[in-house]
């Protein structure tokens, strides 16, 4: 059984280590520094573990949610922007030089003394690869774009 420490994200994976086996975690109300601009609810989602070999778990996020604080680069208004991450896959591992570097896998560390994975680095690292390049408001991104080049065509 998986089991985890509050406050720390941290995730017991002794258990999936020792054995070939595989846990299922839903988690509600998680709050990352890292992300200081979360709102509401905060973060919630569902991690399924599975263990490799005595080295290495393999983890798969589902159904992450999380309300953000963000500014519109067009009206530089403040307004709420719903993050949602289908799937997200990494690999945790005692050892990261066993993974080569031409592998797409994102790769995490397993804490060798506790036997724990930190969770938050892969909820961060999948919601901000959601964010986009430019932030625009419901407002601004409905507005149509005009541009001098498209009215020289006429």
């Amino acid at each position: 059984m998986v089991e985890m420490k509050e406050k720390k994200f941290e995730i017991k994976i002794s258990d999936l280590l020792h054995q070939l086996a595989s846990d299922t975690l839903t988690f509600e109300d998680i709050f990352l520094d890292d992300l200081p601009n979360l709102i509401g609810t905060w973060i919630s989602g569902t991690v399924e573990l599975y263990s490799m070999d005595g080295e290495s778990v393999f983890a798969k996020l589902t159904d992450v949610h999380a309300v953000m604080k963000a500014t519109c680069d067009v009206c530089l208004q403040e307004y709420e922007r719903t993050v949602d991450v289908d799937e997200y896959t990494a690999k945790f591992a005692l050892n990261k030089e066993d993974f080569e570097e031409s592998d797409e896998e994102v790769v995490f560390m397993i804490d060798p003394k506790n036997e724990t994975i930190d969770l938050g680095e892969m909820i961060y690292q999948a919601i901000v690869l959601q964010d986009p390049f430019v932030f625009k408001c419901p407002s601004c991104e409905t507005k149509e774009v005009v541009s001098d080049d498209y009215d020289s065509l006429d």
